[in-house]
């Protein structure tokens, strides 16, 4: 099978597979929409919180700190079940904190929501990728994990539109409306794709 046979063979496994297509869409809009925040933190920093550099500094530790929690709270929860109902839970958290994070003017409330989107991100971003390894079949596990790596590339994408969307309404409200459509797909992952039976 040539490579491009294979690609589109791997592609249309994960189209005709909904527990596959599902985890991978969490893969898709939170990143391509709710990653914006650290794109446009220095912003943040700068004219909002009036805190410069070192207030980035600052930011991106305390969001750092929140990543590696979540990651570590992994580890603690491997043993649950229904894992899939987490993941959504925890997209939902995503985008709510993103909104707080972007409304925020108070530099006392910025950090703490950092820190929590760092570990929520971390947490369900996590757990998802494990889903994703111990659901998909085998002989598809290399195209599967390329087309998970091909997603990462859409991250600019939400740079990109709270930049744009920064222009007409401030910086604070770019970030809180990526925020309110990771939030708007909640309810799609939740009654439209088997997310919820997924263990």
């Amino acid at each position: 099978q040539g490579a491009w046979a294979s690609l589109l063979d791997g592609y249309r496994y994960i189209w005709r597979n909904r527990a596959m297509r599902a985890l991978l869409s969490v893969d898709i809009i939170p990143i391509a929409l709710g990653m914006s925040y650290s794109t446009m933190a220095p912003a943040i920093a700068r004219d909002v919180l009036g805190m410069g550099s070192e207030g980035l500094g600052l930011l991106l530790t305390a969001n750092g700190i929140g990543s590696l929690t979540g990651t570590l709270l992994v580890a603690v929860l491997s043993g649950v079940r229904l894992r899939g109902r987490i993941v959504v839970a925890g997209v939902a958290g995503f985008g709510a904190l993103l909104i707080v994070f972007g409304l925020s003017g108070s530099v006392w409330l910025s950090i703490p929501t950092i820190i929590m989107l760092g570990l929520v991100y971390a947490t369900y971003s996590t757990m998802n990728d494990t889903l994703i390894q111990t659901n998909v079949d085998n002989a598809y596990r290399g195209r599967v994990m390329a087309a998970y790596s091909m997603f990462w590339g859409l991250s600019p994408i939400g740079g990109l539109l709270a930049g744009f969307l920064a222009t007409y309404v401030g910086v604070q409200w770019a970030v809180a409306i990526n925020g309110l459509l990771v939030l708007a797909y909640v309810p799609y992952l939740w009654l439209g794709t088997p997310m919820r039976e997924i263990d």
